[in-house]
């Protein structure tokens, strides 16, 4: 048995076995069947990009996703959320606004 460190996250792998002794070594194994890897929380993380305020009563927020290399699964959504910056503010902290 061996274990094999530092894969990554949601990634499919197969692997091949070969021997070595004093001789030389053999020929390496069929494929195994691929194994994918766990799924892991996203690393990446959206960028802001720009911020409007169309009215007075309302905010435009334009992102860039995080890279699809940080997914570290399938991509489900954003969950969008706010909070008022003046902490004495009786908002709700952390307001989620949307999935999507």
């Amino acid at each position: 048995m061996f274990n094999v460190t530092d894969l990554l996250p949601f990634t499919a792998y197969s692997f091949r076995v070969f021997s070595v002794n004093r001789v030389g070594r053999s020929e390496p194994s069929e494929p195994s069947y691929p194994m994918v890897t766990h799924r892991e929380h996203p690393s990446g993380k959206p960028t802001v990009i720009q911020t409007l305020s169309p009215g007075p009563d309302a905010i435009e927020v334009v992102w860039r996703p995080p890279d699809a290399s940080t997914m570290n699964g399938e991509f489900i959504g954003h969950v969008i959320s706010y909070r008022p910056r003046d902490p004495d503010c009786r908002m709700e902290q952390d307001r989620p606004v949307g999935q999507r």
